[in-house]
């Protein structure tokens, strides 16, 4: 999905509702501010780790927006 594409979906929805994100283990959370972030594409880790990392030094990566979720440490 691209920024267009997202913006193109988030037009059809009402302007105030409030926009969520999957929980680490079930339910939902709301998110942050969309920052843009340089990661590696590493298509082969398990579900847990996610397709998408943060670069090392020197590491090829791509540029991509993401929408970070709030993080409870409790």
């Amino acid at each position: 999905m691209t920024v267009n594409d997202l913006i193109e979906a988030l037009k059809q929805l009402p302007p105030d509702m409030m926009v969520l994100t999957d929980g680490i283990k079930n339910g939902y959370e709301e998110i942050f501010e969309p920052r843009i972030m340089e990661l590696k594409h590493e298509p082969d880790n398990t579900y847990p780790y996610g397709e998408y990392q943060l670069i090392e030094e020197n590491e090829p990566s791509i540029k991509a927006v993401v929408i970070p979720r709030n993080f409870r440490d409790d």
